[in-house]
């Protein structure tokens, strides 16, 4: 029986130890490959209760064994007692008969340790069956005949009577009382054996119980980390399709992005270069048809003031000089929204010399340092002309 809970607690033991690196294992792979959280925190609080569940059952084991092992070394203490009374009573009879025969004192000396030992051990014997014992009454009838049997001792001694006087016969009272004693002491030890085996077998009934318990636990705990391992590979083949199908998705967008980017491009290309040959066309229609129009009107105006110059007053002479003025001035207006639309620095030499220009033009207010590059990539030849120093 020992040995069978030695191995029995061996096995929780091993088994508790497995259970608790496994759990650390799973924490670890959740820390490692995110499990879902709802998922992952279920599955380590039922490890949690698990664990619990087996540390329970470890520390009952362990009661229930202390319990055992106390309880049979207490009913071999009594059946040791119930032998050593025997013993005891034998003793004191043996050295009454050796005495009453040699007549020496040296024989007396076990009967009076007999009579000292008797004693005490009755009174241990006396905790052992408490009065609602099913024994009690035994126990009382086999400490009134030793009591009774030691009384009947001292009065052979007493009388110094012959061998015949212990009933050696085999019919005296002597005898019949260590019949008796004996009778009731096998029958004390009979019903502490009897229930030595009840308790073995109740121990032995509540450790397959043990056992039956942990095995629901095992199976319970390997169809746990079965369905584990199930949801995660179901997590790896979602979080699998979804990640293909984001790719997917951005894949589409960017090359939905990259059209209509291309197409805003091209757009804003094309809104530009309309802008710029509308404002080409409309340069050209002031330099053309408005410039020789008031050119000529300025040439004709002065050839009139010299024509009519010593025939008309003074007055009419001041508005002719007046009229060339403005038409000479309407003239500079013109030029100057016709730079304005198409500048001659853009047109002739080109961005990067323009924006030099502009910049040279700024550092007459404040001083500013600009690097420009000696071309911009992506304009065409004729408005990235290479500047020359």
């Amino acid at each position: 029986m020992p040995e069978q809970i030695a191995i029995i607690r061996l096995f929780l033991n091993s088994f508790l130890a497995v259970f608790l690196a496994q759990t650390v294992f799973v924490l670890y792979y959740r820390s490692q490959f995110a499990l879902a959280k709802n998922v992952a925190s279920r599955a380590h609080d039922s490890r949690v209760c698990h664990c619990c569940f087996l540390l329970a059952i470890n520390i009952t084991y362990a009661n229930l064994n202390r319990d055992a092992v106390s309880m049979v070394k207490q009913n071999k203490e009594r059946i040791d007692r119930l032998d050593e009374l025997v013993i005891v009573m034998l003793n004191a009879e043996t050295a009454v008969r050796g005495f009453l025969v040699t007549h020496e004192g040296v024989y007396l000396a076990p009967y009076q340790d007999s009579l000292e030992k008797i004693g005490p051990l009755l009174d241990q014997m006396n905790k052992d069956y408490e009065p609602s014992s099913p024994s009690r009454e035994q126990f009382e009838e086999v400490r009134r005949l030793s009591q009774e049997k030691l009384q009947h001792l001292q009065r052979v001694l007493d009388k110094g009577a012959l061998v015949g006087n212990l009933d050696s016969g085999g019919n005296g009272i002597g005898k019949r009382l260590m019949d008796k004693i004996r009778v009731l002491i096998a029958s004390l030890k009979g019903a502490r054996v009897a229930n030595n085996e009840t308790l073995e077998q109740e121990t032995f009934q509540r450790l397959q119980n043990i056992q039956t318990v942990m095995y629901a636990l095992v199976f319970s705990a390997l169809f746990l980390i079965l369905g584990v391992f199930y949801i995660q590979q179901k997590q790896a083949g979602l979080r699998a399709r979804i990640h293909q199908l984001l790719e997917h998705k951005n894949s589409r967008l960017e090359s939905v992005v990259a059209l209509r980017t291309a197409e805003l491009s091209e757009l804003a290309n094309h809104l530009t270069t309309a802008r710029e040959e509308e404002r080409k066309s409309l340069a050209h229609e002031l330099h053309d048809e408005m410039g020789a129009t008031l050119t000529v009107a300025k040439m004709d105006a002065s050839a009139l003031l010299r024509t009519l110059d010593t025939h008309i007053s003074d007055e009419t002479r001041t508005r002719f000089r007046r009229l060339i003025e403005g038409i000479g001035s309407a003239i500079s207006i013109k030029r100057r929204i016709i730079d304005d639309l198409q500048p001659p620095l853009l047109k002739g030499l080109g961005l990067v010399e323009a924006l030099r220009a502009l910049c040279e033009n700024f550092q007459l207010d404040m001083p500013v340092e600009v690097d420009l590059p000696e071309t911009l990539a992506g304009l065409s030849e004729e408005k990235n002309l290479p500047y020359t120093a």
